[in-house]
């Protein structure tokens, strides 16, 4: 979730701002209907109604949407627009809409359950021949000799810290992608698509692709950069590729396991994916270098992913697998009774009462419980205006 800075940065960024307004100014018309997939404090739709959207609905999770109905309020559009605060999947409408329109990305569009949001949106809330803007996002790929980003991350492990060694932790740094923009220089290949969102079509929200290339130069690959061109409607696109103006997004830096030496005529294969497990997605990316044609020497073959960045422990792993069979802990037991009571529609004053005499040991008073069951209330209750 964004905070106010975020936000602000977002509406800030004029090349994003101007490409949203001019596809919603081409897709609205005065029939519209349309939904605003995480709105923070409201610009696309206050935008949607400025071109003349009949009823607008406003969906954001977070406590921005307060600011967003203050901010339609100031500029008279309070009565098009409803807001609903919660997430879109556990959304349900009054009608149609004609328009979906998001921008719920992080560094890249495959962000925590960002897509699975639009394909939901689309399968229940869109009206047959509505538009979704975005419409496409293109993932690009390209390897990159950028020993300032690769250091961002492997440099505090690879120097020894008043004499101690640190460098177990190289197997997680190494499995950990992070938000850092190349250069135009310092691409070793052309950039190519790995993947693409086509949100009309698409059924998953898992992405995968392979892409090769023979080296144009000579260089030390430490990496891939990986960006995403955005296609919002004919005539409204923008781009965060090395060579394009800064956005807000950045771009992601997903290191090799270690630098390696490239001659221009090397061939390069990579495979990437991106599957959302849970919440969030765990990312894979192979790399295989090779000398020239003449040559079947190899350079590198690395396979690195996402899932081996945290150092769980195996405990920890045995509670996913799926013959696990859970107990609750005293947090679970603590939330699941602040739930049974809330689905009788107790008040918040009765719940903390209750909590308060069940478990004395973590809550020596009710208003001291109050917080806590608060919590649960602005996580898993919502209102509509």
């Amino acid at each position: 979730m964004y905070d106010l800075i975020g936000y602000g940065s977002m509406i800030a960024d004029s090349v994003r701002t101007e490409a949203y307004a001019r596809a919603l100014r081409d897709a609205v018309n005065p029939d519209s209907a349309v939904l605003d997939i995480g709105t923070g404090t409201g610009l696309l739709a206050l935008l949607a109604c400025r071109y003349g959207a009949r009823r607008v609905y406003a969906v954001e999770p977070s406590d921005a949407i307060a600011l967003a109905r203050e901010i339609a309020r100031a500029n008279g559009y309070a009565e098009r627009i409803t807001f609903i605060q919660g997430m879109s999947e556990r959304v349900t409408l009054p009608e149609p809409v004609d328009i979906i329109v998001s921008d719920i990305r992080g560094v890249l569009p495959l962000c925590q359950r960002s897509v699975q949001s639009v394909l939901d949106a689309r399968r229940r809330l869109l009206a047959p021949g509505g538009i979704l803007i975005p419409g496409r996002d293109l993932l690009m790929v390209a390897l990159i000799d950028a020993p300032n980003l690769y250091e961002k991350h492997a440099l505090p492990w690879d120097a020894p810290i008043h004499g101690l060694d640190m460098t177990a932790a190289r197997r997680f740094v190494n499995n950990t992608w992070h938000n850092g923009r190349a250069t135009p220089e310092q691409l070793l290949v052309a950039p190519k698509r790995w993947g693409e969102l086509d949100y009309a079509t698409f059924e998953s929200p898992d992405v995968r692709g392979d892409v090769s290339w023979t080296a144009e130069r000579t260089g030390i690959a430490h990496g891939l950069s990986v960006w995403f061109d955005s296609k919002l409607a004919p005539g409204a696109a923008f781009s965060n590729a090395p060579d394009h103006p800064r956005l807000i997004y950045g771009s992601g830096f997903f290191p090799l396991s270690e630098p390696v030496a490239v001659n221009e005529g090397d061939r390069i294969n990579v495979s990437l994916r991106a599957d959302l497990v849970g919440e969030d997605y765990t990312w894979s990316w192979n790399t295989k270098i090779r000398a020239s044609e003449c040559s079947e020497e190899v350079r590198a073959d690395f396979k690195q992913s996402s899932f081996y960045s945290s150092p769980m422990l195996q405990a920890e792993l045995h509670k996913r697998a799926a013959n696990h069979r859970p107990t609750l802990t005293e947090d679970g037991e603590i939330a699941l009774q602040i739930l049974q009571l809330m689905h009788e529609k107790c008040t918040l004053e009765h719940i903390a009462r209750q909590i308060c005499a069940r478990f004395p040991a973590r809550f020596p008073d009710w208003p001291a419980a109050l917080g806590h069951v608060g919590a649960f209330s602005s996580d898993y209750s919502g209102t509509a205006e």
